[in-house]
């Protein structure tokens, strides 16, 4: 009791334990980075690590399980309004559609208009955690008329890339993420594949030093 006073003083010591929950890629590219300098920085916080997606976030928001929260929706399929929270726009990613290598008719360099034609006859691979990654596929098919057929259903991004490549079918992928295999990206050009990510707090939870700093290299990793 007697260091409360000390750790919640807006103007102290960076000092305690906050918990951050984002997706593994958030985590990978967003987090990882600054984490090292961060630590040598601020000894004194300890910051706890948790990969969870968007809807897991905002049930450990809601127990109070963590501190702060990555979140993302795409701009076709905006999330919850998220009324408990403080949601701050972070950064935007582009997404395309992830299509197999030697694809029969060959998308790339493709109009619009032919890729999604291209995409009516495809079996689609989405997220396995949640809805954000299938609203926006169904919101870009919907756009020329007809519903995507999904088929598998898969969390990690390198396993989707893997099920791509063999020609199980087109997934959504972030253009920013590295590909390890011929599989070929194409740019559809639309906003509403955009993934927008949001970081979650709570309003009494502002001035707090330790969480404030958390948020800082957050901000400064979108800016960057």
């Amino acid at each position: 009791m007697q260091t409360i006073p000390r750790d919640l003083a807006p103007d102290g010591e960076p000092v305690g334990t906050v918990r951050l929950a984002a997706s593994t890629t958030s985590l990978r590219q967003r987090v990882l980075p600054w984490l090292p300098a961060f630590t040598r920085r601020y000894s004194k916080v300890r910051l706890e690590l948790i990969e969870a997606e968007p809807r897991e976030v905002v049930d450990m928001m809601g127990q109070h399980r963590i501190d702060i929260g990555l979140v993302y929706d795409f701009a076709s399929a905006p999330g919850p309004a998220y009324e408990d929270f403080i949601a701050e726009h972070l950064y935007t990613l582009t997404w395309g559609v992830l299509v197999p290598p030697a694809s029969d008719p060959d998308p790339a360099g493709a109009s619009l208009p032919e890729i999604l034609e291209y995409l009516r006859e495809r079996q689609w691979i989405t997220s396995s955690r949640g809805p954000e990654d299938e609203a926006a596929i169904q919101s870009l098919t919907a756009s020329a008329g007809y519903r995507a057929r999904v088929q598998h259903r898969v969390d990690a991004l390198d396993v989707v890339e893997s099920f791509v490549n063999i020609g199980l079918g087109v997934a959504l992928f972030p253009a920013s993420r590295p590909r390890m295999t011929p599989a070929v990206l194409l740019d559809t050009d639309l906003a509403s594949v955009h993934q927008r990510i949001f970081a979650l707090t709570r309003p009494a939870w502002a001035s707090w030093p330790a969480g404030r700093v958390v948020l800082e290299n957050l901000r400064s990793m979108a800016a960057a």
